[in-house]
């Protein structure tokens, strides 16, 4: 796969969780509503219960979302789907809406089908082969290989899914993230990162990743790059002005404007 086919002019918006400012993460309100916003790719979290069922939501221990101090990976679904994962959610109001309206934990297969013209980038949260082994199955059924990203902050996970041969997209993981940006570039080219995306927070170690320089080196090398999480409209655009790929935000409502103008912008050039 060549990394220079992958770089994409038109930028992807990303719901990071979906728009989970107005709806509790990951869940299949905050995709709808982030797909009414049109936004061209969702960004989402998934674990692998006892069963092997991948599901998606971002915490190994359901209790932040759902007032249950469970693990994920010791429940069979049947139970996981039990669960409210809209339980501790609170709106723009300071109300808990869905307190007594039950959100159900969704399944990555469900998420696949339900949303075929996104791009969708998994992050794939437990260390266990097993699980990024029942994930990449799901993917395959759901025939989405071409339409998704693989990240994951576990160097080993993604070195043991590039073995098993998996030909889809993926992104950097943390330990090579690090060599991308301390690394001089004729390192990085003698040894090439096995990734096509760097998926980048806004800032390390108290330092600015919001530059030209950054971007243009990741360009160089073959590499997308996708920046998280942003949630001001300010910083998207200048993202965006500086050659950025993609911005990952909870707040599409916010960023839809700003991509608006920016593919305007670029028609007229």
């Amino acid at each position: 796969m060549e990394k220079q086919q992958l770089l994409k002019r038109d930028p992807w918006l990303y719901a990071h969780r979906g728009a989970s400012i107005e709806y509790p993460e990951n869940t299949i309100e905050a995709f709808e509503q982030a797909n009414r916003y049109e936004v061209n790719a969702l960004e989402l979290d998934v674990h692998v219960t006892q069963d092997g069922h991948p599901v998606v939501i971002h915490d190994p221990i359901a209790v932040r979302t759902t007032g249950i101090y469970q693990k994920i990976a010791q429940h069979p679904l049947k139970t996981v789907e039990t669960w409210n994962v809209g339980f501790s959610f609170v709106d723009a109001a300071g109300n808990r809406p869905y307190l007594q309206k039950k959100l159900t934990i969704p399944r990555l297969e469900t998420i696949l089908s339900r949303f075929k013209h996104l791009h969708i980038s998994i992050e794939i949260k437990p260390r266990l082969s097993s699980s990024a082994l029942a994930i990449l199955k799901t993917i395959s059924a759901a025939k989405a290989q071409n339409r998704v990203t693989l990240a994951s902050f576990h160097h080993a996970i993604l070195q043991n899914i590039r073995q098993l041969g998996y030909q889809g997209r993926m992104a950097l993981s943390k330990q090579e993230v690090k060599r991308l940006l301390f690394s001089p570039m004729r390192f990085l080219k003698a040894y090439p990162l096995a990734g096509q995306e760097a998926q980048l927070p806004l800032s390390v170690y108290g330092i600015s990743l919001v530059k030209q320089s950054i971007i243009a080196k990741c360009h160089q090398l073959g590499l997308s790059v996708v920046f998280w999480t942003v949630n001001d409209p300010h910083v998207a655009e200048t993202l965006l002005t500086l050659g950025a790929d993609g911005i990952m935000t909870d707040n599409p409502a916010v960023m839809r404007p700003v991509f608006a103008r920016y593919r305007a912008q670029t028609a007229k050039k």
